[in-house]
């Protein structure tokens, strides 16, 4: 059986050998910023977040570009970061039912992603993401 790694840069890619591996992307949440190229995530299937903070903002894709229920995990480290997404310029672009750009596609709202999650983002219409903590993670005992 050929082993198989996907990457956040090269795609699905095949090599000799046994096995999956997924390489996920990184990202930094770095200040309240804009929606930019250094804090806007990939459609890569896992980004762990490696640093972030209060008033630390990542951005979502525009869902315009994505397809209809592509999936983005995130797994986040020691510290959580605002959330939000790119828009379109043309609707305003929603996270769980609430507009988190303008129409003109410009910032203005975000959701607190907690640390030591793991979050799943998933469009799911033309400009809609729904997100969700799905870690049910607890304090080790």
């Amino acid at each position: 059986m050929p082993k198989v790694k996907v990457d956040a840069s090269k795609g699905l890619n095949q090599f000799t050998g046994t096995g999956y591996v997924l390489t996920p992307a990184t990202i930094t949440a770095p200040g309240d910023a804009a929606a930019g190229s250094t804090n806007t995530l990939t459609q890569a299937a896992l980004t762990i977040v490696t640093s972030a903070g209060a008033n630390k903002r990542i951005y979502l894709p525009s869902p315009t570009e994505c397809d209809l229920g592509q999936v983005i995990k995130l797994a986040v480290g020691a510290n959580g970061f605002e959330l939000s997404s790119k828009g379109d310029g043309t609707t305003a672009t929603t996270i769980n039912g609430t507009a988190v750009t303008l129409a003109n596609g410009t910032y203005s709202k975000e959701i607190l992603i907690a640390a030591h999650s793991l979050v799943t983002c998933v469009k799911i219409d033309d400009n809609a993401w729904l997100v969700a903590d799905d870690t049910g993670a607890a304090a080790p005992d």
